[in-house]
């Protein structure tokens, strides 16, 4: 158990287990393995196995100032240079101000900036396909304040790739402005050292229910004009839930051991130790996160898919609803900066009776705004091709059918259109179609997916960018073209063939729900297959419903 998320919120509901007042009632030797325990608990959240920060943007906030004790301020610098490798090392990003860079009489940094950039740079020498630091910095800094090997390194940073740069328009960098920006992107903020510039960072963080964690090393801070992380931590060892709300009361009782002012272990081990506590305090505020948006998948290699692109772990435990359906859950910042919390189910097999009975079960029980059907279907051979990205503007249930006079049938076929809300979304989305294929270009080569040529199954897509169709879906596995061409019949702009759909869409429309549904093109409705494409084309669709999910769809 330990090192998954769920290790973690069960080890920071744990009570603390007070061996010497219960030594005189139990024997010794019970004592003894309750001590042991209480040992290996505190090692597993030091591991290697701590929270995931993937995703995650982590301000280091703080400064020295320049009269401070040469011993401290190495510390504070070797713990500040070993948090932030605990950070990268655990997936994290980090979030700096790049300026100029105030020194003191031996040239070393009384600001952790640049310090942090340079740790950085040294941490991810080749190029990054996803940026590991968040610049936030001002034209006139840089071409002002910036030396020229200040500016060679961000060019190198952002050459590689391991820089996202948030650009200060040159007539608003002051210190409050510098301040929101960071907390706009921050997920949690490190404290050390510093004044005013930290309490204030702390302070709207908190407003926000993002965590703090502040170090009790006593450096003052550059400006000299407040406590800082002093400030903050005498704040938190009083009210521990005023910067971590979740995990504060179990935190503080950890926290004394991680000082940097007298500290019993080395910077290495506190930066650690100090990571696990802020990884505990997000999956628990993650695990008390209501439920934004429902992504549901019905086969193995769907939810594989799935959980890959939402950064879910594959060793990850599953959450469970009380009636027993499995769920993992992932948290996704939007480019607004908000943070939208997403559930992953999985149907377990196909058909529309099972998805509509489950998806209402969920609906119920998770209560999201939004629900997104992710996965593979067939085509037709003549208008799509192989990998393809379908966005349903319309669901199809092609067997409804009414029997009348004489015993005659009628197709009576159902229809969904989508939301209005959701079809202003998805025109939105498509109305910027370079900038959709560069964001999805890059995941596919972060997830490393790539298309196969010369295929003898048809056709194979050349593009990343999903496209609009009409979707019908029906309880027969179609492998017969005849058959797939008659179902133009009942309306002449289907394309596609799946399972799942009309069941996803009637239990959202009984429930008022949005829903839509997103699939990935891996046959053509025929014999002729090719089964790596049930992998590719769920890898594929995934990645078009996270990338619609972080642009905005369902805020």
């Amino acid at each position: 158990m330990v090192g998954d998320s769920n290790s973690y919120s069960v080890i920071y509901t744990l009570h603390e287990v007070d061996v010497c007042r219960y030594r005189s009632n139990i024997p010794n030797l019970l004592a003894y393995v309750l001590q042991i325990y209480r040992f290996l608990v505190i090692i597993s959240m030091t591991s290697p196995n701590a929270p995931s920060l993937v995703g995650k943007n982590i301000l280091i906030a703080g400064s020295i100032l320049e009269s401070t004790d040469g011993a401290l301020a190495r510390r504070a610098r070797d713990f500040v240079k070993a948090l932030a490798a605990e950070v990268i090392h655990h997936g994290g990003r980090l979030v700096v101000y790049l300026g100029g860079e105030p020194v003191d009489s031996n040239g070393d940094g009384l600001t952790f900036d640049w310090l942090i950039a340079r740790e950085v740079d040294a941490l991810c020498p080749g190029e990054q396909i996803a940026p590991r630091l968040i610049v936030v910095t001002s034209e006139r800094n840089r071409r002002e304040k910036m030396t020229e090997e200040h500016r060679k390194l961000i060019a190198q940073l952002t050459m590689r790739n391991v820089c996202d740069i948030v650009p200060l328009h040159d007539a608003t960098v002051t210190g409050g402005n510098i301040g929101d920006a960071q907390v706009d992107v921050a997920d949690a903020m490190f404290a050390v050292g510093g004044g005013k510039g930290v309490l204030d960072r702390a302070r709207k963080l908190a407003k926000l229910n993002i965590p703090t964690l502040a170090s009790d090393i006593e450096v003052g801070g550059y400006s000299n004009d407040g406590e800082g992380a002093i400030g903050l931590h005498r704040q938190f060892m009083n009210d521990p839930t005023s910067l971590m709300m979740f995990t504060g009361p179990a935190a503080v009782k950890r926290v004394l051991a991680l000082s940097l002012q007298e500290p019993v272990q080395s910077a290495k081990d506190i930066a650690a130790a100090s990571v696990a506590l802020i990884g505990a305090e997000l999956v628990a505020k993650q695990d008390a996160a209501r439920t934004d948006v429902l992504v549901l998948t019905a086969l193995a290699v769907e939810l594989t898919a799935a959980k890959t692109a939402f950064s879910i772990a594959p060793e990850a435990s599953p959450r469970r609803t009380e009636s027993g359906i499995n769920y993992w859950r992932s948290q996704q910042r939007r480019a607004d900066g908000t943070i939208v919390t997403c559930d992953v189910a999985s149907f377990g097999n196909a058909g529309n009776v099972n998805a509509a009975s489950m998806t209402s079960t969920l609906i119920s029980e998770l209560g999201p705004t939004l629900v997104l059907m992710v996965g593979i279907a067939a085509g037709m051979r003549d208008k799509c091709k192989l990998g393809q990205v379908v966005i349903a503007e319309r669901v199809v249930g092609y067997e409804g059918m009414a029997v009348v006079q004489g015993g005659k049938e009628e197709a009576r076929p159902e229809q969904y259109p989508l939301n209005p809300r959701v079809r202003q979304d998805i025109t939105a989305y498509l109305s910027a179609p370079m900038q959709v294929k560069e964001r999805l270009d890059n995941a596919w080569k972060l997830h490393e997916l790539t298309m196969p040529e010369d295929v003898e199954a048809g056709p194979v897509t050349d593009t990343s960018l999903p496209e609009l169709s009409t979707i019908a879906s029906g309880e027969q596995l179609l492998r017969d073209t005849a058959r797939f061409a008659q179902l133009r019949e009942l309306h002449g702009k289907i394309e596609v063939v799946e399972m799942e759909a009309v069941g996803v869409h009637a239990a959202c429309h009984h429930n008022s729900v949005p829903a839509l549904v997103i699939r990935g093109i891996s046959d053509f409705g025929d014999s002729t297959k090719d089964g790596r494409f049930h992998a590719l084309a769920s890898n594929a669709a995934a990645l078009v419903a996270i990338d619609l999910i972080k642009s905005g769809l369902g805020a």
